[in-house]
This record gives C-alpha cells, sequence and structure tokens, in this order.
C-alpha cells in the first residue's frame, strides 16, 4: 500500500510539470490551486461579529453580545466561522463539495486551521470542548456523494485540538438541498430530520458541531437542539464559512 502511494504521488509530480497547475477559482494558470489574486479576495470574519452566532455585523456597529437572529433564540451556545462565504471561499465549498475535489477541501481546511490558531481568542470556547460531531448526512445522499464533507472538516479540527470525534447525531430522513430554499422552507426542510443514535452519550458533554457552511443557521440549531435534548451541556457550531 506505501508503495502504491508513493507511485501515485510519483505520478501526480511528474503530471505538474507537463501539465499547467489551474486557479480552481478563476482558471488561471499560475502553478497553485488557488492564485494571489483570488487569494487576496479572501474575507475573513472579523469584528464587529455578533457575541453569540459570530455573524459579521454591518461597518460601524459596535461589538454586539448577540444579535436580532440570535435574541430570537436559539439552541447554540456560540458559532463560529472562520470565513465570509464569498468568492474564492464559495467557489472552493462547491469544487469540494459537490465535484468531490479534496484539493479545494483541504486549502480551506487549511486556511482554517491556520486562522483557530493565529486567533486563539475567537475560538476560545472550543479548545476546552469534550467531543467534536460533524452534521450527518443522509446513508443514501453519502452513498452518491462518497464522502461527508463535515467529517473531512471534523477530522482537521480533531487533530488540532485532540479531541475525539463522535458520530451521535445520525439523519433520518433524506431532506431536499437547503440551497435553493427561503429561511422558513429551510426550517421546516429539517425539522425531525436529525436523531441522536442510540449508541451516543451526549449527557453533560460540550460539543463542536461542525458543518461546512452557515446560511441561516437551521441546520446547526435542529442538530443542537437534538444534542441539548439529548443532555448535552453545551453545543458550539463550527463551520468553514458563512454568509453575511
Amino acid at each position: 500500500m506505501f508503495s502504491l502511494r508513493n507511485a501515485i504521488s510519483n505520478l501526480r509530480d511528474a503530471a505538474a510539470i507537463f501539465l499547467p497547475v489551474k486557479c480552481l477559482c478563476c482558471g488561471e494558470s499560475g502553478g497553485m490551486i488557488v492564485c494571489e489574486e483570488c487569494e487576496r479576495k479572501t474575507i475573513a470574519v472579523s469584528p464587529p461579529h455578533c457575541g453569540l452566532c459570530g455573524r459579521p455585523l454591518p461597518p460601524g456597529v459596535r461589538f454586539a453580545d448577540d444579535c436580532s437572529e440570535c435574541r430570537s433564540g436559539t439552541p447554540l451556545d456560540s458559532c463560529r466561522s472562520p470565513f465570509v462565504y464569498a468568492p474564492p471561499v464559495d467557489e472552493l465549498v462547491k469544487q469540494f463539495k459537490f465535484n468531490g475535489n479534496y484539493a479545494a477541501g483541504d486549502y480551506l481546511l487549511k486556511a482554517a486551521l491556520e486562522r483557530a490558531q493565529a486567533d486563539r481568542e475567537f475560538f476560545a470556547l472550543f479548545a476546552e470542548c469534550d467531543a467534536i460531531v460533524p452534521v450527518p448526512l443522509h446513508p443514501i445522499r453519502r452513498i452518491r456523494r462518497g464522502f461527508n464533507q463535515s467529517e473531512h472538516i471534523a477530522r482537521g479540527f480533531s487533530r488540532l485540538w485532540g479531541i475525539p470525534i463522535s458520530k451521535t447525531l445520525a439523519r433520518r430522513r433524506n431532506t431536499p438541498p437547503q440551497s435553493k430554499l427561503s429561511k422558513q422552507e429551510r426550517m421546516r426542510n429539517v425539522s425531525g430530520a436529525f436523531a441522536l443514535r442510540k449508541s451516543s452519550d451526549a449527557r453533560g458533554k460540550k460539543v463542536i458541531l461542525v458543518d461546512d457552511v452557515m446560511t441561516t443557521g437551521s441546520t446547526m440549531k435542529e442538530c443542537a437542539r437534538i444534542l441539548k435534548e439529548g443532555g448535552a451541556a453545551e453545543v458550539h457550531g463550527l463551520t468553514l464559512a458563512r454568509r453575511v
């Protein structure tokens, strides 16, 4: 197996000599999967932002303990995303999630891990948690996609913080994709879609709930609600990016 991996790696290195690497975002040849120009467009979530959900707030707004979305009620104790879901991050997420492009996923994950190491205050509540729980895919969708992007992200943060991954949640309904639904439709779509696995025990634990992107928060909130009903002491959301 080791020899096979070496052979594949050598073939990729040889191919790179003759086939110029193109930027996954703009398509320009430059020897990098994300060119410097596209990389400079990346927007990190920075102050001002909601102290609870981490949502970026309009320029000039002072730091707030919560925002209008959070004041209406949320089972999440906090949520953080290193990047805004905008070019080039949005394109990389799509390449990873829908095309199975692990180079795009690994690039984003590496950048997110570097952000977590550099800005420990922003992620202060995460390092002391007990378990990392990826948002599950329905078995049918997982077979079609071939992997769960949330699990891939979770493994990276598990290595960074030394926190074990726990597949505490199961998806019991194969719901339609959230991307084309309104906020109200998203909430109805995921209602009752998740459940605790019989063998899992979240009781008394501080949990990090991991997904790829946070939009309205419907999926994260529903998963957090199930975890809290299962006895989780705290649930902290973590995604690679979030929509403003």
